[in-house]
C-alpha cells in the first residue's frame, strides 16, 4: 500500500510537472510574441531614425575616400580610414541593438517563398497616414510609406550587414584590431593600383596607368602595328607584374580578414555573402542559364574582333585558334 501511494504521488508530481511546464512554454511564447508586437509598434521609427543618422556618417566616409581617389596623399588615408571607422563603428552598434530588439520581428515574417504572403503570426502593418496629413501638410512629407515589405527588407538587410552595395559592410562585424588590419590592406592595394610607375617604353619618363599608360594605349592601339604591338604588350605586363606583386601579401591578408567577417555574420566566406546581394538561392543556376543563352552571341563577337585582330596584326602576334593577347583588348573598339 506504501509502495503503491508512492508511486501514486510521484505519477501525480510527474503529471503536475508535465502540465506546468507546458503553461511555462505557452508564457514564453506569449511573451516572444508580445516582445514581437512591442518591437513591430516601434520598428518603423528605429528605421527612420537609422536612417537620417547614417547619412552623415556615410557622407563624411564618401567624401574622405573620394578626396583619397582623386589625390592620393597619406593625410587622405588616414582621413578616410577614420571615417570609415565611424561609420562602420556606427553601423555595428546598430545592427547588434536590432539584434537584440527586432530580430524576433525579422524570423517572425520571414516568407517561406519570396513570391508568398507574410505568415500569420507577422505582426509587421503597412505605415498608414490619413490623407487629411498628407494634403494639408507638406505634399513631400511622407514621400515613401514604409509597407510590410518595406519594413521586413529594411530589417532583414540591417542584420545582415547588406546596406549601401557599393561598400563592403560586412568588415563592420571585425573588432577594432581586425577592422584596422582589413583597413590597411585595402589602403596598401589601392595605393599601389593608383600610383604605380614604369618606365616609359623609350626609357626617358616615368609613367602613371592614367593618364600617361592608358593614354599610351588608346593611341598605339589605333595604329595597330607591330611596333605598337610590341609597346602595349610592354605596358601591360610591366604594369601588372609591378602591381601585382606589391599587391600580392596584402591580398592575401585582405582574403583572411574578409572571410572573418563574412563568417561573423553567418556566411561560410567573403564570396558567399557577396552572392547573397543577389536575393536568389539559385544565383549559380541562374548566372549558367543567363550565360547558355548570351553565350552564341558572345562566341561570335569574339570571333569577329579575334579575326579582325588576326588581320591587323598578322599570324606572328594574333593566332585565331589562341586566346586573344590581353594588351589587344584595353582599346580595341577603335580597329573594329
Amino acid at each position: 500500500m506504501k509502495l503503491s501511494a508512492l508511486v501514486l504521488a510521484s505519477s501525480s508530481a510527474n503529471a503536475w510537472r508535465f502540465h506546468a511546464n507546458d503553461r511555462i512554454d505557452a508564457a514564453d511564447d506569449r511573451d516572444v510574441e508580445h516582445k514581437a508586437e512591442n518591437a513591430c509598434d516601434s520598428l518603423i521609427d528605429w528605421l527612420n531614425t537609422w536612417n537620417k543618422e547614417a547619412q552623415p556618417f556615410f557622407n563624411n566616409f564618401i567624401v574622405a575616400d573620394w578626396n583619397n581617389n582623386v589625390d592620393i596623399t597619406e593625410e587622405h588615408d588616414k582621413i578616410t580610414q577614420e571615417k570609415e571607422k565611424e561609420f562602420k563603428t556606427w553601423v555595428k552598434q546598430m545592427t547588434q541593438h536590432a539584434e537584440k530588439e527586432y530580430k524576433t520581428v525579422r524570423d517572425s515574417c520571414k516568407k517561406t517563398d519570396p513570391s508568398s504572403d507574410f505568415p500569420k503570426d507577422c505582426c509587421l502593418q503597412d505605415e498608414v497616414v490619413p490623407p487629411s496629413d498628407r494634403i494639408q501638410g507638406d505634399l513631400h512629407k511622407y514621400p515613401m510609406l514604409w509597407t510590410k515589405e518595406r519594413q521586413f527588407r529594411a530589417l532583414d538587410k540591417i542584420l545582415t550587414y547588406k546596406v549601401y552595395g557599393e561598400q563592403d559592410m560586412d568588415s563592420s562585424s571585425l573588432d577594432e584590431k581586425d577592422l584596422e588590419t582589413y583597413q590597411n590592406s585595402m589602403s596598401t592595394m589601392v595605393t599601389a593600383y593608383n600610383t604605380q610607375k614604369i618606365v616609359s617604353y623609350d626609357g626617358k619618363n616615368m609613367f602613371s596607368l592614367d593618364p600617361e599608360i592608358y593614354e599610351t594605349l588608346d593611341e598605339k592601339c589605333q595604329e595597330a602595328t607591330p611596333e605598337a604591338y610590341e609597346e602595349m604588350k610592354y605596358y601591360w605586363y610591366n604594369w601588372h607584374d609591378k602591381v601585382g606583386a606589391a599587391c600580392r601579401e596584402p591580398y592575401k591578408t585582405f582574403v583572411d580578414v574578409s572571410n572573418k567577417a563574412a563568417t561573423n555574420i553567418g556566411y561560410t566566406d567573403t564570396g558567399d555573402s557577396w552572392r547573397a546581394w543577389y536575393e536568389d538561392e539559385n544565383f549559380e543556376k541562374t548566372v549558367d542559364d543567363i550565360w547558355k543563352e548570351v553565350s552564341v552571341v558572345y562566341k561570335k563577337i569574339h570571333a569577329h574582333v579575334l579575326h579582325t585582330l588576326f588581320t591587323k596584326y598578322g599570324s606572328e602576334y594574333v593566332d585565331n585558334r589562341e586566346p586573344i593577347p590581353a594588351h589587344l583588348l584595353v582599346s580595341t573598339i577603335h580597329i573594329i
